[in-house]
């Protein structure tokens, strides 16, 4: 965390998340995160963690018999207490996948993710603008490069840097895969790309 005290995350399937605050060399026994039952905690599905000064936030693939969603969840005191979930994207008829997030300097969770199914995916984007108590509709963040499609088996990595969104992601065109740069001011409008895989 922000004060160096380690924090270990392990879940089990059918009962939740749990978190184990570690201070100095000893930890803490391992709490439950509440409304985590339905988490998927299987290959790169599992929960995507990030820290902001004392808060945590989570994000991750939640399904039961009837719906399948992308959540996230945060505590503000380090870990030992939680909000409840916060439903960013109801998936009843479409397919969603790997959610990876970070913080905007003001504390706001932006938050990448696959949607759609072969050989239809895009690279969605979620922002929220008030520390993740709503968030906005998603976007296609990947529309202005070529005519490759986001490949969905394959974890993005965003970040924040100089008041712009960034993400790493792989493309997949005509089954060449390589890896993208992309970047916006405010999350709408990808006006910067690069392809930083010449290799392919």
């Amino acid at each position: 965390d922000s004060f160096g005290n380690p924090k270990v995350f392990f879940g089990k399937v059918g009962i939740g998340l749990f978190v184990a605050n570690g201070v100095g060399d000893t930890f803490d026994l391992p709490s439950l995160i509440p409304n985590t039952e339905n988490i998927f905690l299987s290959n790169t599905n599992g929960p995507d963690i990030s820290i902001n000064g004392e808060s945590i936030g989570i994000v991750y693939k939640s399904s039961d018999q009837e719906n399948t969603s992308i959540k996230y969840q945060k505590s503000n005191d380090l870990g030992y207490s939680w909000d409840n979930p916060v439903e960013i994207f109801e998936g009843k008829n479409m397919s969603l996948s790997i959610p990876m997030f970070d913080f905007d300097d003001l504390g706001n969770p932006f938050i990448f993710l696959k949607v759609g199914e072969y050989p239809n995916v895009i690279e969605g984007f979620i922002k929220s603008n008030d520390e993740g108590e709503t968030f906005l509709p998603f976007s296609n963040s990947n529309i202005n490069v070529g005519s490759g499609i986001s490949c969905e088996c394959c974890p993005s990595n965003p970040f924040y840097y100089n008041n712009r969104f960034y993400n790493i992601y792989r493309r997949n065109e005509n089954n060449i895969r390589d890896f993208w740069l992309i970047s916006s001011v405010d999350g709408q409008l990808w006006d910067e790309q690069i392809d930083i895989d010449f290799n392919d």
